[in-house]
């Protein structure tokens, strides 16, 4: 720990000195999850020629050498240096939400750098942050992302145990942000289209804005610059009352959109499609379709 938190100290710019070299390290020496990310950009673009994958390919693996040093940045780095570096281009859009004591659920994903997006968020949104994450099997890291997402007063809420928390922190205005491109097992999880091939997404995020009622939004992320990004906040449904896969379709719309105006800066180095689809999820797939194209995002 104390290691990373020595790193953290170094100005930003030395940070990126060392992401120069870590890209070497992992891309060109190491070769780390080169097969995977080839495999999901080939399949997610097929109308891409080499080049063009390729070109993404590098730019991937320096967005996530970056990436790493920003997130060790995080351990120390200020509030004002934060939202020097983080914007907001609509910062009061989510306060008719929560000032008159209600709550609600922000959708975010694995683009740009998540992390700065969910304590960025904190600094910008006048009212308490749950932020959901998934243990890991690590204790070390467990301990080292639980200091991190703990700053700015944020509330990390492990996805175990989010019902049982919620329930709890029902009466407090806040709230509850989700990384909601992970990858689920096929049981109980929902099959949608998303980047030219059939993708699981958790229900999480809908289940629980039907049981409280919440409305939910989707937090987006762009990079405009080395070390500098843009959150923006997008309403998917205020109500919770329409059909039941429509938060989930809209965010995989939303989601699909932003990563093709931006391709290298997903996390393309996730096993993100590593489990089959059930032949009784297949069927509704291709009414899915028309919904998904792009000409029809809003």
């Amino acid at each position: 720990m104390f290691f990373f938190i020595f790193l953290s100290y170094l100005p930003l710019p030395v940070l990126y000195g060392i992401s120069n070299v870590l890209y070497w390290i992992l891309y060109k020496l190491a070769g780390y999850r080169v097969k995977v990310v080839r495999q999901n950009l080939r399949n997610s673009f097929p109308e891409k020629s080499r080049a063009e994958l390729l070109r993404i390919e590098k730019e991937f693996y320096s967005h996530l050498c970056d990436l790493i040093v920003e997130i060790i940045k995080l351990l120390t780095i200020s509030e004002t240096e934060l939202k020097r570096r983080v914007s907001h281009e609509n910062p009061r859009f989510l306060d008719p939400y929560f000032q008159n004591g209600g709550s609600f659920i922000t959708m975010a994903s694995h683009v740009g750098n998540w992390e700065w997006l969910l304590l960025a968020n904190k600094l910008y949104i006048g009212c308490d942050i749950d932020i959901v994450y998934k243990p890991l099997s690590s204790p070390f890291f467990e301990k080292l992302f639980l200091r991190i997402r703990s700053r700015f007063n944020t509330f990390p809420v492990p996805s175990t145990k989010i019902l049982r928390i919620e329930v709890d922190r029902k009466a407090i205005p806040r709230c509850i942000a989700m990384a909601a491109d992970q990858t689920p097992g096929p049981e109980g999880s929902f099959a949608g289209w998303f980047l030219n091939q059939p993708t699981l997404f958790f229900k999480g995020p809908q289940k629980i804005s039907q049981m409280f009622l919440y409305p939910v939004f989707y937090s987006g992320i762009r990079k405009t610059g080395r070390g500098y990004y843009q959150l923006f906040v997008e309403k998917i449904e205020e109500t919770a009352d329409k059909n039941e896969n429509y938060i989930l379709l809209e965010f995989a719309r939303k989601l699909e959109r932003d990563i093709q105006e931006n391709p290298p800066y997903w996390l393309w180095s996730h096993k993100r499609w590593k489990h089959a689809i059930p032949q009784n999820m297949m069927a509704s797939l291709e009414k899915q379709k028309e919904f998904l194209k792009p000409e029809t995002l809003s």
